[in-house]
């Protein structure tokens, strides 16, 4: 959807827009008898909380926005391809939006910007969103952790994730080194590498949130922007129930 959604805009040389979703799990309406407990510190003894509205974590949260997240694109006119449901168009006018989840990349054909702004404008009606004001938009430079570099007189998008890569160096600064490769550039690293075998016994939680926690942070920028790790990376998830040192 993505990789669609910026191809759109290079080669048709759209105008962008970016929209944000404040809070986004929770707009949604909660679909089933629910209850909490009470916030620390305003508990009353014997009491618990029903739920009005969605919660992040519930597991149905994801499930409930993005249902109300469609009817509202709906309602504005855009609708949600067959094969990609992530990816709108509008019926009649020259708009293309992705979603992904509270942050969506808008395309629009310069002549009819005003078109589009109005459909932000009711959106923002039933989506509460982080408006810049109701005549402005927000060029894509800077979307869902990835850096757009546009070159309009050749008609690309340039997709990179430095930034977030380097955050993660820093994160992690003293625990890991930043590598040209995904293993050493030797034939014994990659063979060391092929012969990790998973651990029998069950690893202990902090080791194992340790674990989850580096191999997510380095899930997205595999996606999106460094396919050459996916086969390590793929390999790497293989340790998930039980990771050793």
């Amino acid at each position: 959807c993505f990789r669609i959604l910026v191809s759109v805009i290079a080669d048709e040389d759209l105008e962008t827009d970016q929209i944000d979703a404040v809070k986004a799990f929770t707009q949604a309406a909660i679909d089933v008898p629910l209850y909490s407990r009470m916030p620390e510190g305003f508990e009353i003894p014997g009491y618990c909380l029903m739920l009005l509205m969605a919660l992040e974590g519930i597991k149905q949260g994801a499930m409930l926005w993005f249902k109300k997240n469609k009817w509202a694109w709906n309602q504005c006119g855009l609708f949600a391809d067959l094969t990609e449901p992530n990816l709108y168009t509008h019926e009649t006018l020259t708009i293309i939006a992705g979603v992904f989840a509270d942050d969506v990349g808008v395309g629009f054909h310069h002549s009819v910007r005003a078109e589009c702004l109005a459909i932000r404008g009711e959106y923002s009606k039933l989506i509460k969103i982080d408006s810049p004001g109701p005549d402005v938009v927000r060029a894509l430079s800077m979307f869902t952790g990835c850096e757009l570099e546009r070159n309009r007189q050749a008609r690309t998008i340039k997709v990179t994730q430095r930034t977030y890569i380097r955050k993660l160096k820093d994160r992690y600064e003293g625990e890991y080194t930043l590598n040209d490769l995904p293993y050493g550039a030797s034939k014994a690293k990659r063979d060391a590498f092929e012969g990790l075998e998973r651990g029998t016994g069950e690893a202990s939680s902090e080791n194992k949130e340790k674990y989850l926690n580096r191999l997510g942070s380095i899930g997205w920028p595999t996606i999106m922007t460094k396919p050459e790790v996916s086969y390590t990376y793929s390999k790497l998830c293989t340790f998930t129930a039980n990771p050793t040192a």
